[in-house]
């Protein structure tokens, strides 16, 4: 621990020399002041600041270049500093998009520059729906169905798997609530979302330890878990699926048709599952 905070010792005077140089730089290549010039030259800026922060006390052998990345990835990956700098990235990141979205619509609003002067105004904004609650009910299912098809397909008990997607979640579900999800309310898009992660977590985990990655039949997986999921959010699914073996075996029926009625088959299918989602 000793020897990694001495190899990442930051220096406030490297940085700040470093960034201050790299904006200049770049930004003395344009003759006017533009706001992708500014958006280019903050961004090489930020970028030539945490390369310096990096190497400023290091410097890489070729026999410990490995090692030296190794742990440079765990502290930017672990630490507080790590942690602050990517957060403090993410939000600079979306505060200058919410910038160039106010200024792009501003230059539309008053024809600014040729470009859009000729476009004759902001087209109209295109007024999108609220979000659907989550279905709990069917995502639940949907986890469900993910689990009875990796546990058909690679051979593991149901406790083996249940055991290690609670190893998975254990690990790391302190970093996705340092990230702002709150896992004290219902079932959320984004708490979903972290319950996928945690399952196909525990799936390649297994695979690994088992040393089963060779034989591991990727493709039959999918199809098994889409067959188990059309069943779910499209009930009429078998039904179709025997309505269009016995056109194939039609010989009064011409290839033509044969594809036509596939076709509207596989849109009725679409409808319902949509329908159902």
């Amino acid at each position: 621990e000793t020897r990694l905070k001495s190899k990442l010792e930051l220096h406030d005077d490297d940085v700040d020399d470093a960034g201050e140089a790299s904006f200049i730089s770049g930004s003395s290549r344009h003759s006017s002041f533009s706001r992708r010039s500014f958006t280019s030259g903050l961004a090489i800026s930020v970028c030539s600041s945490v390369a310096a922060a990096a190497t400023a006390t290091t410097t890489i052998q070729p026999a410990s270049a490995s090692e030296l990345g190794a742990m440079i990835t765990k502290a930017v990956t672990t630490s507080d500093l790590g942690i602050s700098v990517r957060k403090s990235v993410v939000k600079g990141a979306q505060m200058m998009d919410r910038i160039d979205g106010q200024w792009e619509k501003f230059s539309d609003d008053y024809g600014l520059g040729t470009a859009r002067f000729n476009q004759g105004g902001r087209p109209k904004a295109k007024k999108i729906p609220p979000l659907k609650p989550l279905n709990v009910e069917l995502a639940n299912k949907l986890l469900e169905l993910s689990d009875e098809s990796f546990i058909e397909k690679s051979g593991v008990t149901p406790k083996m798997l249940s055991m290690q997607i609670t190893k998975v979640d254990n690990s790391v579900r302190k970093s996705f609530e340092r990230s702002g999800i709150d896992f004290s309310g219902e079932m959320s898009a984004s708490i979903f979302n972290y319950n996928c992660y945690i399952h196909f977590k525990a799936y390649c985990d297994i695979i690994m330890s088992m040393n089963a990655s060779m034989g591991w039949n990727k493709k039959g997986f999918e199809k098994l878990l889409g067959d188990k999921i059309l069943q779910v959010l499209a009930p009429s699914y078998n039904i179709v699926l025997k309505n269009l073996a016995i056109n194939r075996s039609n010989s009064k029926l011409q290839q033509k048709d044969i594809l036509v009625k596939g076709l509207e088959a596989g849109l009725k299918l679409t409808d319902e599952i949509l329908a159902n989602l």
